[in-house]
């Protein structure tokens, strides 16, 4: 030992032995005698270093230098630095191992000389679980308040806090055992501990801690929850464990509660109250077996508000009471084997009695029972009372039957594993069980009660519905009285035979002659062979009001328009409707296309190679006779476009403003030479014929009309108002279009015959409506002054010539 001139001593020891007992028995009180002697290390020494300290059989090593605290013993390790000295003491400690608890500590400590109170503010890390530490001592009450960041198992801690704290195995079960997830972070924990007595304060214990992707078995033989979420929070003696995102079997059991209670006092047990909008179907039967609860109702589809309550005490191990409420909507049942249907229930569990309260029962939406019953448990006996009050058939989210309160005379069957309903004066066979099927004989004596036969337009027919979960249909009809637009040969189709299959959403049919395929999933597709189409071809607007998407496919069938004779030919065609408004067609019949786009900005028609009938048809009349035809739109919309008809080598016959014309010809005998073969009444040969025209609302402007005739050529313009039928048009004749073919070649000649233009024409002006034409003609004033205008060229002709 050495002392210096400030009277401080220096004291280095290799080895010590002290013989005296110490009562510390923990780290916690070790350290807190150590911190205790420090003022009087402060006050007496300016360094102590004992290399071995022995005493009642443990060994410590200390250090006390330079601002340096270290000590080494079987409880605690510390390796620290001393900040400040004054009335506060302040630690930086660097390691602090609390050996017996296996918990590392590292941050600031500060001691207070004068009053003991102590707080330290800091890192912990134990069996692989790091977080943040807040210690203060006061009065000898240590309080605490500790937080983790995320870590992966919790076992290793539990086990050992099991073992220090006497915890009560079932409850530390279902601490870390039964619970079980893969993600856990402590939010935090705090509570107060008496230095002196050892007290921890249960009732004032608080903490929040949540997991991730938590296991949750409730018994080694049922089935385990997943929560995505889980936060367990203690408080009052009470471990809650708060469950925000879980599922059972695919169930949603995010509403239920587990807490167990009298946690680290005497009485201990746990609630298991399940609340869910789940079915209480097997995997909700193997819980409650497992806790020796067996119910007589299984519910095999639907939606459940379910509530059970469940109290099982730990010691002993044994369920106190069990309780529960079902409240069942759109559910299929078994009650004692016997398969049902609910569209509400309300089942009520009271230990070994179910309650069946004013309850709906019904199979698939069809039989329809109100009931009142109970059933006792231990005998496995239902006393009820029933009455059949509606019929209701749902094939997906279309009605076949909607019937309610209707006195028909019926026949109820019970079976083992089958219900057999017939309802005779509908003529209607109902069975449900393994197999599930409706036989309706004659829909015309429920035609009134069908929505679906409504729509469709069916007055009679027989239909035979199976099913096997009542998501998915087969079913077959055979309709005797239908109303469609659809043809076959020119005839309406009056009936039907059809399969459909479908799951409730999408559906699938094929008729019985493959002719007719409908399959509907995200969109409609629609397949026709052979038979014809009928569609509205007079919608101005372009849009077409459906729910869905759609496309038309066609093999040799035509596609008809409702107002009128018109009809478009197609050897195959695909029209596809997207979004109401976006409208894509293609038709082909042998080398003859036809292509239409329309959407919200643009319109547009594209053909080639069409014939006489493919236009004849699309017109509605017989206009042309042979010849080859092209159509061209481009446009905004169908009231805004530019188009161009063009025709080859055709002849036009049966227009009214042709025959008018013929007409005129016929009673002027001078001008009986115009009937030449290529203008008579059989019709106006053409070598080409081209149409530019545009359309503005319900105007159709016709900017040129040029049209190469055999005999006579027209061109001209005018309007057509497709709302009135009005017609305004200006045409040029070029007449004796043979003998002008023949002069124009003769120099000079030509000149003082046909004049400049080398034709011989006159001028038509055509008014009225297309079914009431009146037409202005100029021919006899145009032919009686060709002589004059012959001899006048005759006379100019050598200034002509020298010109």
């Amino acid at each position: 030992m050495y002392i210096k001139l400030d009277k401080k001593l220096i004291v280095s020891v290799e080895k010590i032995d002290i013989k005296f007992k110490s009562d510390n028995k923990t780290s916690t009180k070790e350290l807190k005698n150590i911190l205790n002697y420090l003022p009087y290390m402060y006050a007496m020494f300016d360094s102590v270093s004992i290399r071995e300290l022995h005493y009642n059989n443990k060994k410590m090593h200390f250090l006390y230098k330079d601002k340096i605290f270290y000590v080494d013993s079987d409880f605690l390790s510390i390796d620290s630095t001393i900040c400040t000295w004054e009335d506060s003491v302040e630690f930086k400690i660097e390691h602090l191992m609390l050996k017996d608890f296996n918990v590392e500590l590292k941050g600031n400590l500060t001691l207070n000389l004068k009053t003991d109170n102590m707080r330290f503010q800091g890192n912990f890390s134990t069996f692989n679980i790091d977080g943040a530490l807040n210690l203060k001592i006061k009065n000898k009450l240590l309080s605490y308040k500790i937080s983790t960041k995320k870590f992966n198992t919790l076992k290793p801690f539990m086990d050992f806090i099991s073992q220090k704290i006497n915890l009560e195995p079932l409850i530390g079960d279902w601490i870390y055992k039964k619970i079980v997830a893969n993600e856990y972070k402590l939010r935090y924990l705090e509570g107060k501990f008496d230095l002196e007595t050892d007290e921890f304060y249960p009732y004032q214990m608080k903490a929040r801690a949540s997991a991730k992707k938590a296991i949750i078995k409730f018994d080694d033989n049922a089935p385990p929850a997943i929560a995505q979420d889980l936060d367990v929070v203690l408080k009052n003696d009470t471990l809650i464990f708060e469950i925000k995102k879980a599922t059972f079997e695919g169930k949603d059991i995010s509403k239920s509660e587990v807490y167990i209670y009298n946690l680290l006092t005497k009485g201990s047990g746990i609630i298991v109250d399940i609340k869910a909008d789940t079915m209480l179907d097997n995997s909700i039967h193997k819980v409650l077996k497992a806790f020796n609860i067996d119910i007589p109702i299984t519910q095999t589809q639907g939606t459940t508000k379910a509530n059970v309550k469940l109290d099982i005490g730990f010691e002993p191990f044994v369920v106190k009471s069990y309780t529960g409420t079902f409240l069942l909507e759109d559910s299929n049942l078994s009650i004692s084997g016997v398969p049902m249907y609910s569209s509400f229930a309300n089942v009520v569990l009271d230990n070994e009695l179910v309650y069946i309260k004013n309850s709906n029962l019904r199979y698939s939406n069809v039989f329809d029972i109100n009931t009142s019953g109970i059933f006792d448990i231990s005998s496995s006996k239902y006393e009820s009372q029933n009455y059949i009050n509606s019929l209701h058939v749902e094939l997906g989210s279309n009605e076949l039957l909607d019937l309610n309160d209707i006195n028909t005379s019926s026949l109820l069957i019970l079976k083992e594993d089958e219900i057999e309903i017939s309802l005779n004066e509908l003529d209607t066979l109902l069975k449900f069980g393994k197999t599930n099927e409706i036989t309706i004989k004659n829909l015309k004596n429920i035609q009134k009660y069908s929505k679906i036969m409504k729509q469709l337009n069916i007055n009679d027919a027989d239909v035979f519905v199976k099913t096997d979960d009542f998501k998915n249909y087969d079913i077959f009809t055979n309709i005797k009285d239908i109303n469609l637009p659809i043809f076959n040969n020119g005839k309406k189709l009056t009936s039907l035979q059809v399969e459909i299959k479908t799951d409730g959403k999408d559906f699938e049919a094929i008729s019985k002659d493959n002719h007719i395929k409908i399959k509907q999933t995200n969109s409609l597709h629609v397949e026709i062979d052979v038979l014809d189409i009928a569609l509205n071809m007079k919608d101005t607007n372009g849009s077409i009001n459906l729910k869905q998407n759609l496309q038309l496919e066609g093999i040799n069938s035509n596609i008809l328009d409702t107002n009128s004779n018109k009809k478009l030919l197609s050897e195959e065609y695909n029209l596809e409707i997207n979004n109401g408004n976006e409208i894509y067609f293609d038709s082909k019949l042998f080398n003859q296309t036809l292509h239409v786009e329309k959407n919200e900005n643009s319109f547009y028609v594209d053909s080639d190679n069409l014939s006489d009938l493919y236009v004849n048809s699309l017109l509605g009349k017989n206009v042309f006779e042979n010849g080859v035809f092209q159509l061209k739109i481009d446009g905004k919309s169908l009231d805004s476009f530019d188009g161009i008809f063009y025709a080859t080598n055709t002849t036009m016959k049966g227009m009214t403003f042709y025959n008018n014309l013929i007409a005129l010809i016929n009673t002027i005998p001078s001008l009986l030479t115009f009937k030449t073969p290529g203008f008579n009444e059989k019709g106006y040969s053409i070598n080409s014929m081209l149409l530019d025209f545009k359309r503005t609302n319900d105007i159709i402007h016709i900017d040129e009309i040029k049209i190469d005739g055999k005999s006579t050529d027209v061109i001209g313009h005018g309007t057509y108002n497709i709302a009135t039928n009005e017609v305004d048009l200006t045409l040029q004749l070029a007449i004796l279009k043979s003998l002008s073919s023949i002069v124009k070649n003769i120099p000079i000649v030509n000149y003082i015959v046909l004049g400049d233009n080398g034709k011989i024409y006159t001028q038509i002006n055509v008014t009225g409506t297309v079914e009431n034409l009146n037409i202005k003609t100029n021919i006899i004033s145009d032919t009686v002054s060709s002589p004059m205008n012959i001899i006048k060229r005759t006379i100019q002709t050598p200034f002509k010539i020298f010109k």
